[in-house]
């Protein structure tokens, strides 16, 4: 039940350790005793800033191929990446052009 309602993004539940093992093996290609070595023991700020890079380049990745409105769904991710454009179009010379 906890796990479901942590995907489910219920902001009073975690991610159970297991899920964030999984995650860091799916990503690195290691075995979970691996992964759980680097969260007890690595630095975990790095790790999840990686996790978060690649998850956001993956988003731009899919954005940026997408032929039509609507191909991409809307995850947390690819909202992050489409803020990002909006803020970068509100914060250019009304001179430059769009790129």
């Amino acid at each position: 039940m906890l796990v479901q309602r942590a995907l489910d993004g219920d902001p009073g539940v975690g991610p159970p350790r297991e899920l964030l093992v999984s995650r860091i093996c799916e990503e690195f290609g290691c075995l979970p005793s691996v992964a759980e070595r680097e969260l007890l023991d690595g630095d975990s700020v790095l790790l999840f800033d990686v996790l978060a890079l690649r998850s956001y380049l993956r988003a731009k990745a899919q954005l940026d191929g997408a032929t039509r409105q609507g191909d991409v769904p809307m995850t947390p991710a690819v909202r992050q990446v489409l803020e990002v454009r909006i803020a970068l179009l509100a914060a250019r010379r009304p001179d430059e052009p769009i790129a």
